[in-house]
């Protein structure tokens, strides 16, 4: 079992005895309860001890080339670019499925929600009025005016609202009948 990623270094030096008395009280505690934090714990308490024990007998003598060997492993780390780091760091946290399992649902979560969004017209009032099939007639072959029929020339443009208005005014010069401007528009009473 591997012991938890922010575990691992304290509880190296747990083992070597160079933790103080609180952070080794914390971690002994969460060590109970971890069965990954207990079983690296123990290991590496075995190997401290093997090496400890050797080194007192004068048993394990390094080779010539050890400090050479480990001192390019450690400027070949120094030396690695930020994405090998990323890329490492990354491995380490989605061993754990736990992690990767629940990041994965909220990422497909997030992608289906903006979709949706995306889908959406921007204005669903305005896209309703323009594919209803009572605004197939133009504002000009509409024979009794309304304010929804002033409304809806409005809403499809300017020039649509002006050129009603003008055939209106023209036909209501001849008439006799009431001339709607649209000043008027705004006043709803007038216009009942």
């Amino acid at each position: 079992m591997n012991p938890c990623p922010k575990n691992r270094e304290p509880l190296s030096l747990l083992a070597l005895g160079e933790l103080d008395e609180p952070a080794s009280r914390r971690l002994r505690a969460h060590a109970e309860s971890c069965a990954g934090c207990r079983s690296y714990l123990e290991e590496i308490s075995r190997v401290t001890d093997t090496l400890s024990s050797e080194a007192a007998t004068g048993a394990i003598r390094p080779s010539r080339d050890f400090e050479r060997k480990v001192a390019r492993a450690i400027e070949a780390e120094a030396r690695r670019s930020w994405g090998a780091r990323v890329v490492a760091g990354w491995r380490d946290a989605t061993a754990e499925w736990r992690v990767l399992v629940p990041v994965g649902g909220l990422a497909a979560l997030l992608v289906a929600a903006w979709l949706q969004i995306e889908k959406r017209p921007a204005n669903p009032r305005q896209d309703k009025a323009v594919n209803h099939p009572s605004n197939s007639a133009k504002p000009e072959q509409i024979a009794e005016p309304s304010l929804a029929v002033y409304d809806r020339a409005a809403s499809q443009s300017l020039e649509a609202l002006d050129k009603l208005l003008a055939r209106e005014a023209a036909r209501s010069v001849n008439s006799g009948g009431p001339v709607y401007t649209a000043a008027l528009l705004g006043d709803r009473r007038e216009l009942e």
